[in-house]
């Protein structure tokens, strides 16, 4: 499957599946999300490069919620962490299956929770997709090197 697509595909599904929220592409970047979260995950194997997910607070509480079924307020810190870690390494293995990397065997890094875009290494071959998810923009940064073995 073609790279976009397969990243839309992956990141709708999870979405829904997971956190029962509506994920939708938007072409014309209806502004730039203000993130209150980035959640990064490394390809390892059989290819390289990474996928972020960067969330507004909004969507952040949204999904936190939804996942749990209680307000996020009463979460320990560790259990917010551990749920989007835990989307973010869902939506890269559904990506991965989708593209066909490694036949279904891949490996991946374990996931981080960043508190600021300076932790992540600066990427001129990142590119960037916009979401919408109930009303809030969220970005997914790709960096994907296809298998060529």
């Amino acid at each position: 499957m073609e790279v976009s697509k397969a990243l839309v595909e992956a990141v709708g599904a999870t979405f829904a599946d997971l956190a029962f929220l509506d994920a939708e592409p938007v072409d014309d970047r209806p502004g730039e999300p203000n993130p209150g979260q980035i959640v990064a995950i490394e390809f390892l194997q059989p290819l390289a490069g990474y996928l972020v997910l960067h969330l507004s607070a909004a969507t952040k509480q949204s999904i936190i919620e939804n996942i749990h079924g209680v307000e996020w307020k009463s979460l320990s810190g560790a259990e917010v962490d551990d749920c989007l870690m835990e989307l973010v390494n869902v939506t890269a293995g559904s990506f991965l299956s989708l593209v066909g990397a490694g036949n279904g065997r891949h490996a991946l890094s374990l996931p981080r929770v960043l508190y600021d875009e300076s932790d992540l290494l600066a990427d001129d071959d990142l590119v960037d997709y916009c979401f919408s998810i109930n009303g809030e923009t969220a970005r997914v940064s790709l960096k994907y090197v296809p298998d060529t073995t």
